[in-house]
């Protein structure tokens, strides 16, 4: 595996707030990702993972990635949520995912909130 570390902007947060989480480190895979225009292949935070690290939008979903991910070399360590109060909006702004019904009853341990969502 080839390591690379390249910052291309600031980091997306998409914890909803401060409160803790819980995440554990697990290998984001290569499969079916698709290179952007400079040929890097990004996993971008906020993308619901199985448990082989596979992208899962589905009743499939174990975890949701904190932070992107660069896989262009093959499949890399990430951080994935397994339980916490998670951003639906940055989610869907930043990665482009719009979370299936089935991926967020399969994410038990996860509150996916939007600032809609408050009422004060």
């Amino acid at each position: 595996m080839k390591v690379v570390q390249t910052n291309y902007g600031m980091d997306v947060d998409i914890l909803f707030n401060l409160d803790p989480y819980t995440a554990r480190p697990i290998m984001v895979s290569d499969e079916d990702v698709t290179a952007d225009a400079n040929g890097r292949k990004i996993v971008k935070a906020g993308t619901p993972l199985d448990v082989d690290g596979k992208l899962a939008n589905d009743a499939t979903a174990r975890y949701v990635l904190l932070k992107d991910i660069d896989v262009t070399y093959g499949p890399k360590a990430g951080a994935g949520v397994y339980r916490g109060t998670l951003n639906k909006d940055k989610i869907k702004d930043y990665a482009g995912i719009t979370l299936d019904a089935a991926a967020i009853t399969a994410l038990k341990g996860i509150i996916f909130m939007s600032d809609a969502d408050l009422d004060y």
